[in-house]
């Protein structure tokens, strides 16, 4: 059964994803600065993830870690959903710092 916390959590890495997928458009059409300011939207995906992990859960981390949503209980289906979408926003991550060095 898919937790509600669990539903909220995919929905902010699907926006992570596409937001990356949109940053490196933006790299391969040179829009700097449209890039800078996906940035920001970013940074407030991130924190609202980071509000729906148990305090518990983030408690021995470092400040700039968030813990993977697979160290808390949920349904594997959920944790391999979670799994694919983190991936593919390191892919495009790994892809956006290519095209930045370029």
């Amino acid at each position: 059964m898919t937790q509600p916390t669990a539903s909220a959590r995919f929905a902010l890495i699907r926006e992570l994803f596409e937001l990356a997928r949109r940053q490196r458009h933006a790299l391969e059409m040179d829009a700097l600065s449209e890039f800078q300011a996906m940035l920001e939207d970013r940074a407030g995906i991130i924190e609202r993830l980071q509000e729906l992990t148990p305090a518990a859960a983030a408690a021995d981390l470092p400040a700039n870690v968030i813990p993977f949503p697979g160290a808390l209980e949920e349904d594997a289906e959920d944790l391999l959903a979670m799994d694919t979408l983190l991936r593919g926003v390191m892919e495009h991550d790994r892809q956006n710092e290519r095209l930045l060095a370029e």
